[in-house]
């Protein structure tokens, strides 16, 4: 999530093509950004990919669990709150660990198996920001409560606490932006078809990162 991610992934496949790798797996995203900037930067790579001669795959996570649970770490260990600007937006929440697993598996694999696809991997239901602190709520056995905020309070917040401005609306305002109107609801079944077990919830990985959240 840089300005430059493009040219630095384009830079990263041309290098990698001239040292003879036998397949490159670049790590996408489900969520639907719509052609924003963050997109744009991710959609030069991959025209990269495609014109590099190399077989090439995508490695697609919908919303992470991970990252959005654990930017918000220090407010759910003193105040019990996760805040965002997401309304009721769903999510099709999946777990870093599901991701680097389906990416490992891809990478042991010959590399005709995968080539050309996009490996969207979503946990195993889509799930509001709301719904996601009762979940918290259950595996840790105290009350999380989900604090809904405009985008302009959010920002605020977010600069107060030191991010600077110019950095929001790539790193945080543009995921929040398309999972509030409803592009991050997607849920598939690769995970389970290539590794062959459920995706875990929100409450799996909580009940399994217990002790870095309470």
């Amino acid at each position: 999530m840089h300005p430059d991610l493009g040219a630095r992934e384009c830079a990263i496949i041309e290098q990698a093509t001239k040292a003879g790798v036998h397949q490159i797996v670049k790590l996408y995203g489900s969520v639907d950004h719509d052609g924003d900037p963050l997109d744009r930067q991710h959609r030069m790579s991959i025209d990269a990919l495609k014109d590099c001669g190399v077989p090439w795959c995508l490695v697609s996570p919908q919303t992470v669990t991970d990252s959005h649970i654990l930017a918000q770490l220090e407010t759910i260990r003193s105040e019990r709150r996760l805040y965002a600007c997401a309304g009721e937006g769903r999510m099709g929440m999946v777990t870093a660990d599901n991701c680097a697993e389906v990416g490992a598996f891809v990478l042991q694999e010959a590399a005709e198996r995968f080539a050309g696809r996009d490996l969207q991997i979503t946990g195993p239901e889509a799930i509001t920001y709301a719904q996601m602190a009762q979940q918290l709520t259950s595996a840790l056995g105290v009350t999380i409560e989900y604090i809904d905020m405009t985008e302009e309070e959010l920002t605020q917040a977010v600069v107060e606490a030191g991010m600077p401005e110019e950095d929001i609306e790539l790193q945080i305002l543009c995921h929040f932006r398309q999972i509030r109107n409803g592009k991050a609801e997607l849920v598939t079944d690769t995970y389970q078809e290539i590794i062959g077990r459920s995706a875990a919830s929100v409450h799996d990985w909580a009940c399994a990162n217990q002790g870095i959240l309470e």
